[in-house]
């Protein structure tokens, strides 16, 4: 990936012993940039217009993660409540030679 790009990361929840998915009862993101600065993000069922984390469906939660510096990015999902998982993910972000 180029820096200055965005990156959408998908997290899909499911209950233990359960294939289709489910909504955790709270949904936090947290990113670790390059800088090692982190951002935590909550999803709020009340929210409007966010850009940064979407409700896809039942149980699959989007976060669009800015990345405007070069270097690794850490991404976690976590649910709590009803449905209690953990996810992660790792960005590669390229200097984009042209800035």
């Amino acid at each position: 990936m180029i820096q200055g790009n965005d990156k959408v990361v998908t997290c899909t929840f499911t209950a233990r012993g359960d294939t289709t998915p489910s909504d955790p009862t709270a949904v936090t993101f947290t990113v670790k940039d390059p800088n090692k600065a982190i951002t935590t993000y909550t999803y709020d069922a009340g929210q409007t217009g966010t850009y940064d984390v979407l409700r896809a469906s039942a149980g699959v939660y989007e976060l669009r993660v800015a990345c405007p510096l070069a270097g690794m990015y850490y991404v976690t999902g976590h649910g709590a409540g009803a449905v209690k998982a953990s996810a992660g993910v790792t960005i590669k972000v390229d200097a984009d030679s042209s800035l």
